[in-house]
């Protein structure tokens, strides 16, 4: 799977009643995109240092998200 295809996931509804998430679905599977576009980005293209400092900050909030979940056994 790539990363995209976690996204595809995670916007199925029976997909993320399963995570136990309490966060907005939609807010989570859209940020998790723009962590997608930045990753590839980063990955296959060059970017400026303006962008890649948008892009920590971005992917920060992201992992501050999973951070304050604990999924279910």
């Amino acid at each position: 799977m790539n990363f995209s295809d976690y996204i595809t996931l995670l916007k199925r509804d029976d997909v993320w009643r399963a995570t136990g998430w309490q966060f907005p679905q939609q807010s989570f599977a859209e940020r998790m995109d723009r962590v997608r576009k930045i990753r590839n980005e980063t990955m296959h293209f060059h970017t400026s240092d303006d962008d890649r400092i948008s892009a920590v900050k971005e992917i920060q909030v992201a992992l501050q998200m999973l951070k304050t979940v604990q999924p279910q056994a």
